[in-house]
């Protein structure tokens, strides 16, 4: 689940389903970038699995950093590294955020966004 609105501003929280375990993303533009990814994915629900949640990179990187941001495509792959290490971390498949050429998404069974 992702929301714009969580205390201190975009927090995202990692639950698995099988476990309990559970891992709030609170650092602003990985938040972000957990929030773009969920938003496609709640979006593409109907979708086929091996379609569902892909977002074009110019499209991610516009939601976390601003049409005026001066960020990249290596900007987005070194954001994509640093949350999967995160989320390593705290005991959570890291492949789960997914990297294509020009494109990214999050592989997650539900997604919720607030």
């Amino acid at each position: 689940s992702a929301t714009l609105n969580g205390p201190t501003g975009a927090e995202a929280i990692l639950t698995d389903a099988e476990s309990g375990r559970s891992h709030r993303v609170t650092g602003e533009t990985r938040a972000l970038l957990l929030f773009v990814l969920t938003r496609q994915a709640a979006a593409d629900v109907d979708k086929a699995e091996e379609e569902r949640g892909w977002c074009h990179d110019d499209d991610v990187i516009t939601g976390v950093w601003g049409r005026a941001g001066n960020a990249s495509s290596n900007n987005l792959n070194v954001l994509v590294c640093r949350l999967r290490r995160e989320v390593q971390q705290h005991g959570f498949d890291h492949w789960f955020i997914e990297k294509r050429r020009g494109h990214v998404r999050a592989r997650v069974r539900s997604a919720t966004v607030a």
